[in-house]
Protein backbone atom coordinates (compact mmCIF):
# COMPACT_ATOMS: atom_id res chain seq x y z
CA UNK A 1 0.00 0.00 0.00
CA UNK A 2 2.74 2.28 0.64
CA UNK A 3 4.45 1.46 -2.39
CA UNK A 4 1.07 2.63 -4.11
CA UNK A 5 1.10 6.01 -2.30
CA UNK A 6 4.22 7.07 -3.23
CA UNK A 7 3.90 6.44 -7.30
CA UNK A 8 0.73 8.32 -6.69
CA UNK A 9 2.89 11.43 -5.34
CA UNK A 10 5.50 11.06 -7.74
CA UNK A 11 2.94 11.23 -10.57
CA UNK A 12 1.02 14.24 -8.78
CA UNK A 13 4.99 15.86 -8.55
CA UNK A 14 6.09 15.02 -12.45
CA UNK A 15 3.02 17.35 -14.32
CA UNK A 16 4.59 20.14 -11.92
CA UNK A 17 8.13 19.94 -12.74
CA UNK A 18 7.35 19.88 -16.17
CA UNK A 19 5.21 23.18 -16.08
CA UNK A 20 7.82 24.97 -14.51
CA UNK A 21 9.28 25.41 -18.27
CA UNK A 22 8.09 28.74 -19.40
CA UNK A 23 7.71 29.34 -23.02
CA UNK A 24 6.85 33.47 -24.09
CA UNK A 25 4.23 33.43 -26.29
CA UNK A 26 5.06 35.61 -29.58
CA UNK A 27 3.67 39.68 -29.34
CA UNK A 28 0.87 39.89 -31.63
CA UNK A 29 1.02 42.10 -34.64
CA UNK A 30 0.08 45.65 -34.74
CA UNK A 31 -1.01 47.67 -37.31
CA UNK A 32 1.89 48.37 -39.65
CA UNK A 33 3.48 51.76 -39.34
CA UNK A 34 6.34 52.15 -41.56
CA UNK A 35 9.04 54.75 -42.32
CA UNK A 36 10.78 54.05 -45.69
CA UNK A 37 13.90 55.46 -46.60
CA UNK A 38 15.05 55.97 -50.10
CA UNK A 39 18.82 56.33 -49.86
CA UNK A 40 19.70 57.40 -53.78
CA UNK A 41 22.22 58.42 -55.28
CA UNK A 42 21.24 62.03 -55.57
CA UNK A 43 18.73 62.21 -53.28
CA UNK A 44 17.59 60.70 -50.11
CA UNK A 45 13.62 60.53 -49.34
CA UNK A 46 11.23 59.76 -46.91
CA UNK A 47 7.76 57.46 -46.50
CA UNK A 48 5.59 56.99 -44.18
CA UNK A 49 2.96 54.11 -44.55
CA UNK A 50 0.18 52.99 -42.44
CA UNK A 51 -1.92 50.05 -43.12
CA UNK A 52 -4.77 49.36 -40.59
CA UNK A 53 -6.30 45.89 -40.04
CA UNK A 54 -9.70 45.19 -42.19
CA UNK A 55 -8.78 47.81 -44.74
CA UNK A 56 -6.75 46.38 -48.16
CA UNK A 57 -5.74 50.18 -48.33
CA UNK A 58 -2.61 52.11 -47.40
CA UNK A 59 -2.18 55.78 -46.31
CA UNK A 60 0.93 57.13 -47.47
CA UNK A 61 2.84 60.96 -46.86
CA UNK A 62 6.11 61.92 -48.93
CA UNK A 63 5.78 65.89 -48.59
CA UNK A 64 9.35 65.65 -46.26
CA UNK A 65 11.81 67.09 -47.72
CA UNK A 66 14.53 65.55 -50.21
CA UNK A 67 18.31 65.24 -48.40
CA UNK A 68 20.51 66.46 -51.69
CA UNK A 69 23.42 64.96 -52.42
CA UNK A 70 22.90 61.51 -51.49
CA UNK A 71 23.56 59.17 -48.41
CA UNK A 72 26.27 57.68 -50.71
CA UNK A 73 28.12 61.15 -50.36
CA UNK A 74 28.20 61.50 -46.56
CA UNK A 75 30.76 59.92 -44.51
CA UNK A 76 30.36 57.81 -41.83
CA UNK A 77 30.60 60.07 -38.59
CA UNK A 78 27.79 62.68 -40.33
CA UNK A 79 25.62 59.75 -41.55
CA UNK A 80 23.20 60.00 -38.77
CA UNK A 81 23.23 63.69 -38.65
CA UNK A 82 22.56 64.28 -42.33
CA UNK A 83 19.19 62.70 -42.09
CA UNK A 84 18.63 63.40 -38.07
CA UNK A 85 15.93 66.48 -38.85
CA UNK A 86 14.35 64.68 -41.46
CA UNK A 87 13.56 61.83 -39.11
CA UNK A 88 12.26 64.06 -36.31
CA UNK A 89 9.91 65.74 -38.91
CA UNK A 90 8.67 62.25 -39.84
CA UNK A 91 8.48 61.18 -36.05
CA UNK A 92 5.92 64.65 -35.47
CA UNK A 93 3.54 63.83 -38.21
CA UNK A 94 3.43 59.79 -36.81
CA UNK A 95 2.68 61.00 -33.22
CA UNK A 96 0.49 63.97 -34.88
CA UNK A 97 -1.69 61.11 -35.47
CA UNK A 98 -1.18 58.55 -33.16
CA UNK A 99 1.10 58.86 -30.10
CA UNK A 100 0.55 54.92 -29.56
CA UNK A 101 1.54 54.14 -32.90
CA UNK A 102 5.09 52.35 -33.20
CA UNK A 103 6.34 52.90 -36.66
CA UNK A 104 9.55 50.87 -37.77
CA UNK A 105 12.14 52.66 -40.06
CA UNK A 106 13.81 50.66 -43.13
CA UNK A 107 16.75 52.55 -44.86
CA UNK A 108 17.33 51.69 -47.99
CA UNK A 109 20.28 52.10 -49.79
CA UNK A 110 20.02 51.73 -53.95
CA UNK A 111 21.92 53.03 -56.89
CA UNK A 112 24.77 55.08 -55.22
CA UNK A 113 25.33 53.03 -52.40
CA UNK A 114 25.75 50.22 -54.80
CA UNK A 115 28.90 51.74 -56.16
CA UNK A 116 30.59 51.69 -52.79
CA UNK A 117 32.62 49.72 -51.33
CA UNK A 118 30.54 47.00 -48.89
CA UNK A 119 32.71 47.45 -46.40
CA UNK A 120 32.20 51.07 -46.60
CA UNK A 121 28.56 51.02 -46.87
CA UNK A 122 28.70 49.04 -43.24
CA UNK A 123 30.26 51.80 -41.71
CA UNK A 124 27.66 54.12 -43.00
CA UNK A 125 24.85 52.01 -41.83
CA UNK A 126 26.17 51.06 -38.27
CA UNK A 127 26.91 54.89 -37.90
CA UNK A 128 23.29 55.58 -38.39
CA UNK A 129 22.34 52.68 -36.39
CA UNK A 130 24.39 53.26 -33.34
CA UNK A 131 24.01 57.43 -33.27
CA UNK A 132 19.65 56.31 -33.92
CA UNK A 133 19.31 54.87 -30.38
CA UNK A 134 21.82 57.07 -28.78
CA UNK A 135 19.19 60.05 -29.74
CA UNK A 136 16.89 60.28 -26.31
CA UNK A 137 14.41 62.47 -28.42
CA UNK A 138 13.81 59.64 -30.57
CA UNK A 139 10.96 57.48 -30.34
CA UNK A 140 10.84 55.40 -33.85
CA UNK A 141 12.53 52.05 -34.17
CA UNK A 142 14.89 51.30 -36.03
CA UNK A 143 16.45 47.38 -36.26
CA UNK A 144 19.85 47.04 -37.65
CA UNK A 145 18.72 44.23 -39.91
CA UNK A 146 16.41 47.27 -41.82
CA UNK A 147 19.78 49.09 -42.60
CA UNK A 148 20.51 48.01 -46.02
CA UNK A 149 21.84 48.20 -49.65
CA UNK A 150 19.20 46.46 -51.92
CA UNK A 151 19.88 45.46 -55.47
CA UNK A 152 18.63 46.71 -58.92
CA UNK A 153 16.06 43.22 -58.99
CA UNK A 154 14.63 44.02 -55.58
CA UNK A 155 14.04 47.71 -56.65
CA UNK A 156 12.11 45.96 -59.73
CA UNK A 157 10.27 43.49 -57.34
CA UNK A 158 9.23 46.23 -55.16
CA UNK A 159 7.76 48.91 -58.36
CA UNK A 160 6.37 46.12 -59.89
CA UNK A 161 4.02 45.10 -56.77
CA UNK A 162 3.62 48.66 -55.92
CA UNK A 163 2.08 49.37 -59.32
CA UNK A 164 -0.10 46.33 -59.17
CA UNK A 165 -1.27 47.27 -55.30
CA UNK A 166 -2.01 50.33 -56.95
CA UNK A 167 -4.41 49.21 -59.70
CA UNK A 168 -6.08 47.22 -57.23
CA UNK A 169 -4.91 43.96 -58.99
CA UNK A 170 -3.25 42.61 -55.79
CA UNK A 171 -4.07 43.23 -52.22
CA UNK A 172 -2.07 44.31 -49.29
CA UNK A 173 -1.02 40.23 -48.52
CA UNK A 174 0.35 39.94 -52.13
CA UNK A 175 -1.68 36.79 -53.34
CA UNK A 176 -1.97 36.90 -56.32
CA UNK A 177 -5.94 36.23 -57.66
CA UNK A 178 -7.97 35.59 -60.71
CA UNK A 179 -6.73 39.38 -61.79
CA UNK A 180 -4.24 39.72 -64.25
CA UNK A 181 -0.84 41.19 -63.04
CA UNK A 182 0.96 43.85 -64.92
CA UNK A 183 4.59 43.46 -65.69
CA UNK A 184 6.86 46.93 -65.52
CA UNK A 185 8.71 48.65 -68.27
CA UNK A 186 10.73 51.54 -66.91
CA UNK A 187 12.90 54.11 -68.59
CA UNK A 188 15.18 56.78 -67.26
CA UNK A 189 18.09 59.31 -67.34
CA UNK A 190 20.88 56.05 -66.28
CA UNK A 191 18.95 52.78 -67.80
CA UNK A 192 16.26 50.49 -69.08
CA UNK A 193 14.16 47.92 -67.07
CA UNK A 194 11.88 45.30 -67.74
CA UNK A 195 9.93 43.23 -65.35
CA UNK A 196 7.55 40.74 -65.83
CA UNK A 197 6.15 37.29 -65.48
CA UNK A 198 7.93 35.45 -68.22
CA UNK A 199 5.09 32.50 -67.79
CA UNK A 200 2.32 34.25 -67.95
CA UNK A 201 1.00 32.09 -65.03
CA UNK A 202 -1.48 34.55 -63.70
CA UNK A 203 -3.10 35.04 -67.71
CA UNK A 204 -3.73 31.10 -67.48
CA UNK A 205 -4.77 30.96 -63.32
CA UNK A 206 -2.05 28.17 -63.34
CA UNK A 207 -0.13 29.97 -60.54
CA UNK A 208 -3.63 30.23 -58.38
CA UNK A 209 -4.33 26.41 -58.54
CA UNK A 210 -0.90 25.49 -57.71
CA UNK A 211 0.54 28.21 -55.32
CA UNK A 212 -3.46 29.16 -53.48
CA UNK A 213 -1.85 31.17 -51.37
CA UNK A 214 1.68 31.86 -51.40
CA UNK A 215 2.75 35.72 -51.46
CA UNK A 216 4.47 36.82 -55.00
CA UNK A 217 8.69 37.26 -54.26
CA UNK A 218 11.10 37.80 -56.93
CA UNK A 219 11.49 34.45 -58.06
CA UNK A 220 7.83 35.01 -59.92
CA UNK A 221 9.08 37.53 -62.18
CA UNK A 222 12.05 37.88 -64.66
CA UNK A 223 13.82 41.33 -63.41
CA UNK A 224 17.04 42.47 -65.82
CA UNK A 225 18.08 46.30 -65.24
CA UNK A 226 19.76 47.54 -68.16
CA UNK A 227 22.57 49.93 -67.28
CA UNK A 228 24.20 52.43 -69.67
CA UNK A 229 20.83 52.02 -71.61
CA UNK A 230 19.04 55.53 -70.09
CA UNK A 231 17.95 58.47 -72.27
CA UNK A 232 21.10 60.33 -70.60
CA UNK A 233 23.69 57.44 -71.75
CA UNK A 234 21.88 57.51 -75.69
CA UNK A 235 22.37 60.72 -75.81
CA UNK A 236 25.78 60.49 -75.45
CA UNK A 237 26.09 57.40 -77.76
CA UNK A 238 24.45 59.27 -80.74
CA UNK A 239 26.50 62.55 -80.27
CA UNK A 240 29.47 60.04 -80.40
CA UNK A 241 28.39 58.54 -83.23
CA UNK A 242 27.78 61.48 -85.05
CA UNK A 243 31.36 62.33 -84.10
CA UNK A 244 32.23 59.54 -85.52
CA UNK A 245 30.55 59.81 -89.15
CA UNK A 246 31.49 63.38 -89.09
CA UNK A 247 27.67 64.44 -89.55
CA UNK A 248 27.20 68.34 -89.67
CA UNK A 249 23.62 67.71 -88.55
CA UNK A 250 21.77 66.61 -85.62
CA UNK A 251 19.21 64.07 -86.63
CA UNK A 252 17.90 63.65 -83.10
CA UNK A 253 17.59 67.57 -82.43
CA UNK A 254 14.01 69.57 -83.12
CA UNK A 255 13.89 71.34 -86.34
CA UNK A 256 16.31 74.60 -85.19
CA UNK A 257 17.98 73.73 -82.43
CA UNK A 258 21.47 73.25 -82.12
CA UNK A 259 23.33 71.00 -79.81
CA UNK A 260 26.51 70.89 -77.66
CA UNK A 261 28.78 70.38 -80.59
CA UNK A 262 27.14 73.19 -82.87
CA UNK A 263 25.33 70.34 -85.33
CA UNK A 264 22.01 72.04 -86.55
CA UNK A 265 18.74 70.38 -85.43
CA UNK A 266 16.69 68.07 -88.98
CA UNK A 267 13.94 66.77 -86.62
CA UNK A 268 14.18 63.49 -88.90
CA UNK A 269 13.02 60.87 -86.25
CA UNK A 270 12.85 58.07 -89.19
CA UNK A 271 16.95 58.77 -89.10
CA UNK A 272 16.67 59.19 -85.69
CA UNK A 273 15.72 55.77 -85.02
CA UNK A 274 17.86 54.28 -87.52
CA UNK A 275 21.13 55.50 -85.82
CA UNK A 276 19.26 54.14 -82.44
CA UNK A 277 18.92 51.02 -84.29
CA UNK A 278 22.66 50.66 -85.31
CA UNK A 279 23.63 51.06 -81.53
CA UNK A 280 21.28 48.75 -80.13
CA UNK A 281 21.83 45.97 -82.52
CA UNK A 282 25.46 46.63 -81.82
CA UNK A 283 25.04 46.07 -78.47
CA UNK A 284 23.12 42.60 -79.25
CA UNK A 285 26.30 41.19 -81.00
CA UNK A 286 27.69 38.96 -78.29
CA UNK A 287 24.16 37.04 -77.89
CA UNK A 288 24.62 33.43 -77.65
CA UNK A 289 23.45 31.73 -80.14
CA UNK A 290 19.45 31.08 -80.34
CA UNK A 291 18.63 33.16 -77.70
CA UNK A 292 16.81 36.31 -77.77
CA UNK A 293 18.34 39.63 -76.40
CA UNK A 294 16.58 42.58 -76.55
CA UNK A 295 19.61 45.05 -75.31
CA UNK A 296 23.34 44.73 -74.35
CA UNK A 297 23.50 40.84 -75.59
CA UNK A 298 21.09 39.62 -72.30
CA UNK A 299 19.35 36.92 -72.47
CA UNK A 300 16.16 37.27 -71.61
CA UNK A 301 12.58 35.73 -72.37
CA UNK A 302 10.19 36.92 -75.08
CA UNK A 303 7.89 39.40 -73.62
CA UNK A 304 4.92 37.72 -75.74
CA UNK A 305 1.56 38.24 -73.80
CA UNK A 306 0.57 39.88 -71.30
CA UNK A 307 0.01 43.87 -70.41
CA UNK A 308 2.50 45.88 -68.68
CA UNK A 309 2.98 49.52 -67.29
CA UNK A 310 5.71 51.79 -69.23
CA UNK A 311 6.93 55.01 -66.51
CA UNK A 312 9.09 57.26 -66.23
CA UNK A 313 10.58 58.65 -69.37
CA UNK A 314 8.26 56.16 -70.92
CA UNK A 315 5.27 58.12 -69.68
CA UNK A 316 6.98 61.59 -70.08
CA UNK A 317 7.81 61.30 -73.82
CA UNK A 318 4.67 60.47 -74.64
CA UNK A 319 2.36 62.31 -72.86
CA UNK A 320 4.93 65.27 -74.00
CA UNK A 321 3.44 63.46 -77.57
CA UNK A 322 0.12 63.98 -77.22
CA UNK A 323 0.56 67.31 -75.94
CA UNK A 324 2.10 68.88 -78.59
CA UNK A 325 -0.42 66.72 -80.98
CA UNK A 326 -3.28 67.96 -79.38
CA UNK A 327 -2.18 71.61 -80.41
CA UNK A 328 -1.87 70.59 -84.25
CA UNK A 329 -5.37 70.92 -86.06
CA UNK A 330 -6.57 67.42 -87.44
CA UNK A 331 -5.72 69.00 -90.89
CA UNK A 332 -2.21 69.67 -90.57
CA UNK A 333 0.52 67.53 -92.43
CA UNK A 334 2.13 66.07 -89.69
CA UNK A 335 -0.94 65.23 -87.17
CA UNK A 336 -1.75 61.48 -86.64
CA UNK A 337 -3.96 59.35 -84.48
CA UNK A 338 -2.31 58.94 -81.13
CA UNK A 339 -4.72 57.00 -78.27
CA UNK A 340 -2.88 58.08 -75.27
CA UNK A 341 -2.34 56.76 -72.32
CA UNK A 342 -2.85 53.46 -74.70
CA UNK A 343 -1.45 54.54 -77.80
CA UNK A 344 -0.03 51.70 -80.54
CA UNK A 345 3.55 50.97 -80.96
CA UNK A 346 3.03 52.36 -84.58
CA UNK A 347 1.28 55.25 -83.19
CA UNK A 348 4.46 56.21 -81.00
CA UNK A 349 6.50 55.56 -84.14
CA UNK A 350 4.33 58.28 -86.03
CA UNK A 351 3.93 60.85 -82.94
CA UNK A 352 7.98 60.89 -82.77
CA UNK A 353 7.87 61.73 -87.12
CA UNK A 354 5.26 64.29 -86.56
CA UNK A 355 6.55 65.80 -83.31
CA UNK A 356 10.35 65.89 -83.91
CA UNK A 357 9.58 67.97 -86.84
CA UNK A 358 8.35 71.02 -85.27
CA UNK A 359 10.41 73.96 -84.56
CA UNK A 360 12.02 73.93 -81.48
CA UNK A 361 11.39 77.79 -81.23
CA UNK A 362 7.27 77.15 -81.73
CA UNK A 363 7.57 74.09 -79.06
CA UNK A 364 9.48 76.67 -76.61
CA UNK A 365 5.72 78.82 -76.87
CA UNK A 366 3.92 75.89 -75.51
CA UNK A 367 2.45 75.09 -71.97
CA UNK A 368 3.97 71.69 -71.64
CA UNK A 369 2.68 70.14 -68.58
CA UNK A 370 5.08 67.15 -68.66
CA UNK A 371 8.01 68.46 -69.97
CA UNK A 372 10.32 71.34 -67.94
CA UNK A 373 11.89 73.53 -69.74
CA UNK A 374 15.45 71.71 -69.58
CA UNK A 375 14.39 68.27 -70.57
CA UNK A 376 12.56 70.56 -73.90
CA UNK A 377 15.79 70.06 -76.09
CA UNK A 378 15.90 66.15 -75.92
CA UNK A 379 12.60 65.17 -76.10
CA UNK A 380 12.62 64.02 -80.05
CA UNK A 381 15.41 61.65 -78.74
CA UNK A 382 13.44 60.40 -76.27
CA UNK A 383 10.38 59.89 -78.19
CA UNK A 384 12.04 58.33 -81.06
CA UNK A 385 14.07 55.93 -78.15
CA UNK A 386 11.03 55.10 -77.07
CA UNK A 387 9.41 53.46 -79.96
CA UNK A 388 13.03 51.63 -80.70
CA UNK A 389 12.91 50.22 -77.45
CA UNK A 390 9.49 48.84 -77.60
CA UNK A 391 10.08 47.54 -80.74
CA UNK A 392 13.58 45.66 -79.33
CA UNK A 393 11.45 44.33 -76.46
CA UNK A 394 8.90 42.36 -79.25
CA UNK A 395 5.98 44.84 -78.93
CA UNK A 396 4.04 44.31 -82.76
CA UNK A 397 2.99 47.58 -84.18
CA UNK A 398 -0.96 47.17 -83.63
CA UNK A 399 -0.55 45.83 -79.99
CA UNK A 400 -2.47 47.77 -77.45
CA UNK A 401 -0.44 46.36 -74.18
CA UNK A 402 1.42 48.80 -73.08
CA UNK A 403 -0.80 51.73 -70.64
CA UNK A 404 1.66 54.77 -70.08
CA UNK A 405 1.24 55.88 -66.45
CA UNK A 406 3.16 57.90 -63.74
CA UNK A 407 0.17 57.65 -61.19
CA UNK A 408 -2.73 55.04 -60.68
CA UNK A 409 -5.74 55.53 -58.60
CA UNK A 410 -6.99 58.61 -57.27
CA UNK A 411 -3.13 60.30 -58.58
CA UNK A 412 -1.41 58.59 -56.81
CA UNK A 413 2.39 57.93 -58.04
CA UNK A 414 3.81 54.49 -58.54
CA UNK A 415 7.16 54.62 -56.36
CA UNK A 416 8.97 51.29 -55.17
CA UNK A 417 8.95 52.76 -51.47
CA UNK A 418 5.19 51.35 -51.26
CA UNK A 419 6.52 47.97 -52.50
CA UNK A 420 8.99 47.78 -50.07
CA UNK A 421 6.09 48.78 -47.54
CA UNK A 422 3.88 46.11 -48.74
CA UNK A 423 6.71 42.94 -48.52
CA UNK A 424 7.94 44.29 -45.07
CA UNK A 425 4.25 43.66 -44.05
CA UNK A 426 3.74 40.35 -45.49
CA UNK A 427 7.61 39.25 -44.08
CA UNK A 428 6.34 40.31 -40.84
CA UNK A 429 3.22 38.18 -40.84
CA UNK A 430 5.38 35.16 -42.04
CA UNK A 431 7.40 35.90 -39.32
CA UNK A 432 5.22 36.30 -36.74
CA UNK A 433 3.90 32.68 -37.97
CA UNK A 434 6.68 30.93 -38.35
CA UNK A 435 6.76 32.37 -34.29
CA UNK A 436 3.63 30.91 -33.59
CA UNK A 437 4.14 27.46 -34.97
CA UNK A 438 7.57 27.41 -33.34
CA UNK A 439 6.19 28.28 -30.05
CA UNK A 440 2.67 25.64 -31.13
CA UNK A 441 5.04 22.94 -31.59
CA UNK A 442 6.88 23.82 -28.49
CA UNK A 443 4.00 23.31 -26.29
CA UNK A 444 2.96 20.30 -27.74
CA UNK A 445 6.50 18.58 -27.11
CA UNK A 446 5.90 20.28 -23.78
CA UNK A 447 2.35 18.79 -23.19
CA UNK A 448 3.86 15.46 -24.14
CA UNK A 449 5.14 14.13 -21.17
CA UNK A 450 3.05 15.80 -19.04
CA UNK A 451 0.10 13.55 -20.61
CA UNK A 452 2.27 11.16 -20.31
CA UNK A 453 2.15 11.92 -16.55
CA UNK A 454 -1.33 12.00 -16.15
CA UNK A 455 -2.42 9.20 -17.73
CA UNK A 456 0.39 7.37 -15.04
CA UNK A 457 -1.79 8.70 -12.47
CA UNK A 458 -4.82 7.73 -13.66
CA UNK A 459 -3.75 4.12 -13.62
CA UNK A 460 -2.41 4.81 -10.11
CA UNK A 461 -5.81 5.86 -8.95
CA UNK A 462 -7.28 3.04 -11.04
CA UNK A 463 -5.61 0.25 -9.29
CA UNK A 464 -5.86 1.80 -5.49
CA UNK A 465 -9.68 2.09 -6.20
CA UNK A 466 -9.51 -1.05 -7.11
CA UNK A 467 -7.73 -2.19 -4.21
CA UNK A 468 -10.32 -0.61 -2.02
CA UNK A 469 -13.06 -2.05 -3.29
CA UNK A 470 -12.02 -5.68 -3.92
CA UNK A 471 -13.40 -7.74 -1.23
CA UNK A 472 -10.53 -9.90 0.38
CA UNK A 473 -11.11 -13.54 1.36
CA UNK A 474 -11.84 -13.85 4.89
CA UNK A 475 -9.25 -15.60 6.88
CA UNK A 476 -6.57 -15.97 4.00
CA UNK A 477 -3.11 -14.13 3.27
CA UNK A 478 -3.98 -14.25 -0.34
CA UNK A 479 -6.03 -11.90 -2.61
CA UNK A 480 -8.60 -13.74 -4.14
CA UNK A 481 -11.44 -11.84 -5.02
CA UNK A 482 -13.87 -14.95 -4.59
CA UNK A 483 -14.14 -17.79 -1.84
CA UNK A 484 -15.57 -20.71 -3.33
CA UNK A 485 -17.76 -22.56 -0.13
CA UNK A 486 -17.93 -26.42 -0.31
CA UNK A 487 -21.73 -27.72 -1.52
CA UNK A 488 -22.62 -29.54 1.52
CA UNK A 489 -26.10 -30.79 -0.49
CA UNK A 490 -23.53 -33.79 -2.34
Amino acid sequence: MGVLWGLLVVCALLPCASADVKLLRPSPLVSGCRVVVDAGSSATRFFVFISRDGSDDVEMVDTFPHLTPGLSHTPPHNAYGYMKDALHEVQTHVQARDQHTTCHVHIYGTAGMRLLQPAHQMDIYDAIFTSFHADASMTLVLDRKHLQTISDDDEGYFFVLAANFLDKRVGKDLVPSFVELYGVLDLDGASAQVVFDAENRWRHNSRRKSFATSPLTTRDFYIHRFAGYGTDEMEVKVLAQLQTINATENVCNFVGHTDSHGRMGTGDAVGCMTLLRQLVNESNVRCPLQMYCALDSQAQPHLAGGSFYATHVFYAATAFAKDVLTTLPPDDQHWTPFDFPTPLRHEVEQAAVAVCHQSFASLQTLSLTHTPADTLPRRCLDLAYVSVLLAQFGFLDDEKRVVYVDAIQHRRFMDWPLGAFLATEVEGHVEYENAMAEYLSARVDQGLPVGYHLALLVLAFAALALWQTVHRASGRDGTHAMEFVHDASK
